[in-house]
């Protein structure tokens, strides 16, 4: 026995990407919970419940990834039983696929499970016994090899249907397929112990369900031979006593199958070696022979079956196989036709779609998804390969199926080609698209400060939300902040600050629409109270009768000095004001208003040479070496196709210095691939590397443009929103013209 019992049990019953092809089952989502409560009765079975795992309703990468943990983590001594319940699909070569959630018969390769894939995991496993066990169509085609090892090791496949016939799904919801129903019947049963060691094993299953599903026509199919042993999945009850053959009266021979058609076999192709079962349907016993005349095929009787091995020749192989009881129990004929192909037909290539038409797309949107398929006419292998006219044409190819968008970042019209090449010849997929200005939302002033007012003081401004694109704009708006309301009204918002006690205020107003979303600051300084009233006039004393009359002297002194003193005051302020905006805002003025590109207001960092929080302190020697006085830096994601735009403005000491750090702040400078590209701009260079990404967790196509005015260098880097993605340097030549446009 095995020191441990371990079963697999995959199902899958709906195939929603293919449902034409490949209908939902009933059987399926009961075959897996039926199989293992048998495997784990509590009486009979040999598997622990921890043991047994069940995989339902998976695509094909959960399946692969499972089967190869599955069988990856077995030892030596553990016994291993995998089982499907699903739809099964051959290829044009004969080739199983088990279907997955996510199958399409146009895409086997791809999205099914191939019996070849399956074989080669079960082939470096190190578990001492495979089972196989497929409750599914066309199983019968499945190839996996015959044991060779020993006794009690090697692979035992078991499959609900011989090579070309189908398998009956379950009638009723709650109900089993028949060959998964006959089997759990056969484990729960307990009595089938043909030699009388307390065990069931897996020969006495087979010829259990063999029995029971005979007269619906649907005929199992077995892989594996007595002679190197047998394998156990259950006990047997202790009052079960050895199967004997029944005394008495006439045997009569039957034999599992009458006919074997093969068909589109290759010229070198080696064929599975063919069980057929010889059952007694009558009283006492047989003694048969098996015989044919053909000398292509070798016949090797064994106690209760007979396997048969083809070597055919090119073209049509017909024979005839006698089984014959030497007593009275009959004969039966086994009719034998394989058709081997005269030569390798040669691969011709077709596409599902000639032309492609994308219609009207808005700028900076993401395109809708197109497919178009290769199919194969003839025989071998494509080995297609596609590409596009237009780098406009964003081509993603996945075996033998092609995955098309457009770029969307440039107007116009698109008329081109996709090309592919494959050894069934070449083809060309026209591809039309109209890319429109969209909507793109922006509000003028970009920020609302009401200044200094006094306290209870109310005041209000307008903000006009502007569609500075095409088409109609759809907005809703919010806001953060108790000091202010904020109105929708005809052509914007209407922002009101009620009186609040002395202090700074500040809040926000965001927006979201078709056109991109935004935010923008709100903020106010309240200042004192209400002033108090002006002091009554001194009295003037009476004139003394007689005195002389002094002229009267003007009184502007006091106005002068406020004045004065008023004037010196703003001017304080405002040395102060442009001392602040010169450490802190002066670079951050030199950044291009980006919204109509798409990339909405962003915080702005500011750093120097100091700055840890920026760099770490290795950086920072190397660019107080570089010569870099401060810098700013601003990142925003683009509204629709969320790409990572990151701009960095350096300020030197010197011109030369800036020109310098031009290429050594550069990160595609030194990456191995690194591509030039045109950048649009006067004195400007234009990359394009694959560098890690953390947020993404893979390496991304990154594009970046950097260029100096005097001592200053601007540099910008485009990430893309996926690490499949890599879109041609269309976007960055603009973002770069429009950053070009402010820079001094």
């Amino acid at each position: 026995m095995a020191s441990s019992y371990k079963a697999l049990l995959i199902s899958n019953s709906e195939f929603p990407e293919d449902p034409h092809n490949l209908f939902p089952l009933q059987g399926p989502v009961n075959d897996s919970p039926l199989l293992r409560d048998a495997l784990t009765d509590r009486e009979l079975g040999l598997f622990d419940l921890a043991d047994v795992r069940l995989l339902p309703e998976r695509s094909k990468r959960d399946i692969m990834t499972a089967v190869e943990g599955f069988f990856s983590a077995a030892e030596r001594d553990d016994q291993l039983l995998l089982y499907y319940s699903g739809h099964g699909f051959p290829d044009i070569n004969g080739n199983l696929y088990l279907c997955a959630r996510d199958t399409t018969t146009s895409s086997l390769v791809a999205t099914g499970v191939s019996d070849g894939e399956v074989n080669a995991i079960i082939n470096l496993s190190a578990a001492r016994a495979v089972i196989v066990i497929l409750d599914c169509c066309y199983s019968g085609a499945f190839k996996g090899a015959v044991p060779t090892g020993l006794k009690g090791e090697g692979r035992f496949v078991i499959s609900s249907s011989r090579r070309g016939q189908l398998a009956s799904d379950a009638e009723l919801v709650t109900g089993a397929s028949p060959f998964t129903g006959y089997l759990v019947e056969a484990l729960r049963l307990g009595t089938l112990d043909a030699n009388g060691d307390g065990y069931v094993a897996l020969n006495d299953l087979y010829d259990y369900v063999l029995r029971q599903l005979r007269p619906s026509g649907q005929i199992p199919q077995r892989h594996f031979d007595h002679a190197v042993g047998d394998v156990i999945l259950a006990r047997a009850r202790q009052q079960a006593t050895p199967t004997q053959p029944p005394a008495g009266g006439r045997p009569v021979l039957s034999i599992s199958t009458d006919d074997i058609d093969l068909d589109g076999i290759g010229p070198d192709e080696a064929l599975p070696a063919e069980i057929v079962d010889v059952v007694n349907l009558g009283g006492g016993e047989l003694d048969w022979t098996v015989t044919t005349e053909a000398d292509w095929i070798d016949l090797e009787p064994q106690t209760g079956f007979f396997r048969l091995t083809m070597h055919p020749r090119p073209g049509v192989n017909r024979a005839n196989v006698l089984v014959r009881d030497r007593g009275r129990g009959g004969s039966q004929t086994l009719r034998v036709r394989v058709l081997v192909r005269e030569q390798p037909a040669a691969p011709k290539l077709a596409l599902s779609e000639p032309e492609i038409d994308f219609g009207v797309l808005s700028q900076r949107t993401r395109s809708p998804q197109r497919t178009v398929r290769l199919h194969n006419q003839g025989g071998g292998q494509l080995n297609p390969t596609a590409w596009a006219t237009d780098p406009r044409i964003v081509v993603r190819q996945l075996g033998d199926t092609l995955e098309l968008r457009v770029d969307t970042t440039t107007l116009g019209r698109l008329d081109a080609q996709v090309v592919v090449h494959s050894d069934g010849g070449d083809a060309r997929v026209r591809v039309l698209a109209l890319v429109e200005p969209g909507p793109i939302l922006t509000v003028e002033p970009r920020s609302v400060d009401f200044g200094r007012v006094l306290v209870d003081q109310r005041a209000e401004k307008l903000v006009r939300v502007v569609n500075a694109g095409k088409g109609e704009l759809e907005w809703t708006h919010g806001a953060s902040g108790e000091f202010f309301t904020v109105q929708r009204v005809a052509g914007g918002l209407r922002i009101r600050h009620h009186g609040r006690p002395p202090g700074r205020y500040h809040g926000s107003v965001w927006l979201r629409s078709n056109g991109g979303e935004l935010t923008f600051d709100v903020s106010v300084e309240v200042v004192g109270g209400a002033p108090a009233p002006a002091p009554p006039p001194p009295s003037t004393p009476p004139r003394r009768a007689g005195a002389a009359r002094r002229p009267r002297r003007r009184r502007r002194a006091p106005v002068a000095v406020a004045a004065v003193l008023l004037v010196a005051v703003v001017g304080v302020l405002g040395a102060w004001f442009t001392r602040t905006g010169s450490t802190a805002g002066s670079l951050g003025s030199l950044l291009a208003d980006f919204r109509p590109n798409g990339f909405p207001q962003a915080a702005i960092v500011h750093f120097d040479s100091q700055s840890r929080s920026e760099y770490a302190e290795s950086q920072l020697a190397g660019l107080r070496a570089l010569g870099l006085r401060r810098g700013v830096r601003w990142r925003a994601k683009h509204l629709l196709t969320g790409e990572d735009l990151e701009v960095r403005i350096y300020e030197f000491g010197e011109a030369a210095q800036a020109l310098r750090a031009q290429d050594v702040l550069s990160i595609c400078y030194r990456i191995k691939g690194t591509r030039p590209f045109q950048a649009n701009v006067d004195g400007a260079k234009g990359r394009q590397c694959r560098v890690g990404n953390a947020e993404l967790g893979a390496r991304v196509q990154v594009q970046e443009i950097a260029f100096t005015r005097g001592a200053r260098l601007y540099k910008l880097k485009l990430s893309p929103a996926s690490a499949a993605e890599s879109p041609p340097p269309t976007l960055i030549r603009e973002l770069a013209v429009a950053q070009a446009a402010v820079a001094r």
